[in-house]
């Protein structure tokens, strides 16, 4: 019988085809680095069995004309050496950042997780003049802080329109104010949180007492009067006149619930969500809500304790001077307690509830009070409270009076 051999060309191409694979696995090893500690592995091909003839009947048959091939068994080998590697590294940097990450305090880690600030504007602090005295308008004195509404003259694009500053005098209030100016950074392109323009330094003019570090935010409020209200002033102490329909407070609700939302997916908390912590301003055809007061924010997966007082004097930038003990859940007030989500949805429920009161929609001061519940676990989502609120908006809802009527309300 006639014998079959390879030739010399047939076999160098076979040579050949597996120098080519050993450099491409070569190349991946070099590529993919090892991991520390991680042991040298065998990633060499092995031969296999060659037939001599085409006519031998054997399960080899196939391998006919192969001078030697790579097994499987060394790929295999190669691919779950690359592998290896790659998840011992992997859980490398996940231990090394998990320990990064769990010697910090819960204020640091906000800070590792919150974008840079870094837009620092040159320019000349205008404020505009009250009519009865020389404060400047809108002039609010918080603990070492300072806001008010004015002008920013300057190469910054911000001359023509009027603006709000809101400056620090101390270290303290320094570092809270720019935790406040990185969450509004990180909602720059939503339209339910201030938008921030920038921030400057060192002004320590005496008129305007803006401090060491100041930030420059847009103007929410009456651009005639340059005045700013907030919801507090309109629905709870009335101390600004306004009336606006049972349909723009729903939308009100329903723009305050979404913020609160949006900060929630971030993994960020309010904490400070009261009606003192919205901003209105009476926009056609409805009017606009702002969230501030970004100052307390802390992680969901690392809150930070808050400490509520109802009276005093701050001696924390940090501390929360609230009048109205309803606006904070009431397990806050225990012993170690910190924020929740839930916490937050009870704090929610009470600016609905206020708004449910002033514009006469009874469903949303209902809706205030399920949020309002003593227990955390009984308070709804905010995917239901927003849902609920726009099924009030249906045609056939219950209704109550269009417009609210200038003047008390009557709380029930």
């Amino acid at each position: 019988m006639p014998s079959f051999g390879l030739s010399c060309n047939a076999s160098n191409e076979f040579e050949d085809e597996e120098t080519r694979l050993q450099a491409d696995i070569d190349e991946i090893f070099r590529i993919v680095p090892s991991a520390p500690g991680a042991k040298p592995l065998c990633y060499r091909f092995s031969p296999k069995k060659v037939c001599s003839s085409p006519s031998e009947k054997s399960e080899n048959e196939k391998d006919l004309f192969w001078k030697r091939s790579p097994s499987v068994d060394s790929l295999d080998s190669v691919c779950n050496g690359i592998f290896e590697l790659i998840a011992s590294g992997s859980k490398t940097d996940q231990t090394v950042e998990y320990n990064r990450v769990n010697d910090m305090t819960p204020l640091e880690r906000l800070e590792d997780m919150l974008p840079p600030f870094r837009v620092c504007l040159s320019g000349r602090v205008n404020p505009f003049p009250a009519s009865c005295n020389n404060e400047p308008n809108f002039y609010r004195k918080t603990f070492l802080s300072t806001i008010f509404a004015g002008s920013f003259a300057g190469n910054n694009g911000l001359d023509l329109q009027p603006v709000i500053f809101k400056g620090s005098q101390s270290t303290r209030s320094d570092r809270k104010l720019r935790i406040e100016a990185r969450v509004m950074q990180l909602f720059v392109n939503n339209d339910k949180f201030l938008k921030i323009h920038g921030s400057i330094n060192d002004v320590t003019n005496r008129h305007h007492r803006l401090g060491d570090f100041a930030l420059i935010t847009e103007f929410v409020g009456n651009e005639e009067s340059h005045l700013s209200y907030t919801l507090d002033e309109v629905c709870v102490s009335m101390k600004i006149e306004m009336g606006f329909s049972r349909i723009t407070a729903i939308k009100m609700g329903i723009d305050i619930a979404h913020a609160l939302r949006s900060m929630h997916m971030a993994g960020l908390l309010h904490c400070n969500l009261t009606c003192k912590s919205v901003l209105i301003k009476p926009n056609e055809p409805r009017y606009t809500v702002k969230i501030i007061k970004l100052g307390n924010t802390c992680l969901i997966d690392a809150p930070i304790g808050l400490d509520i007082k109802h009276s005093g004097i701050k001696t924390n930038p940090f501390t929360i001077v609230n009048e109205i003990e309803d606006d904070f859940a009431p397990e806050l007030y225990q012993q170690g307690a910190l924020p929740s989500i839930k916490t937050d949805v009870y704090s929610l429920g009470t600016i609905l509830y206020e708004l449910g009161s002033f514009g006469y929609v009874a469903s949303m001061k209902r809706l205030g009070k399920e949020c309002m519940s003593q227990k955390p676990e009984d308070r709804p989502s905010l995917e239901t409270v927003i849902a609920t609120m726009k099924n009030t908006l249906r045609p056939g809802a219950a209704r109550g009076p269009r417009t609210r009527p200038n003047g008390p309300k009557t709380l029930g």
